[in-house]
């Protein structure tokens, strides 16, 4: 399925600001959002997901190793 919010559907029930967005894609802990032609960010619906994730992530875990090793988790795959 193509991405079809745009930052700010996504920022509103995420708990994030478009500002905080931008700011996880440059490390790429959110990745890279699909432009249009006019330059806007298009997100897909799991964004919203990864987002509260990463944010849930930064207010439990103080340290910023340990911080990114639970990211990290929270990219891999599921292994069941």
């Amino acid at each position: 399925m193509k991405p079809s919010l745009r930052i700010c559907e996504v920022a509103s029930p995420s708990g994030c600001s478009p500002e905080t967005i931008r700011h996880y894609e440059k490390p790429g802990l959110l990745g890279t959002p699909y432009r249009t032609s006019s330059g806007y960010r298009l997100y897909g619906t799991n964004a919203v997901a990864r987002l509260g994730f990463i944010r849930n992530s930064r207010i439990r875990c103080r340290s910023p190793t340990h911080g990114s090793v639970i990211l990290d988790m929270g990219r891999a795959p599921a292994q069941c």
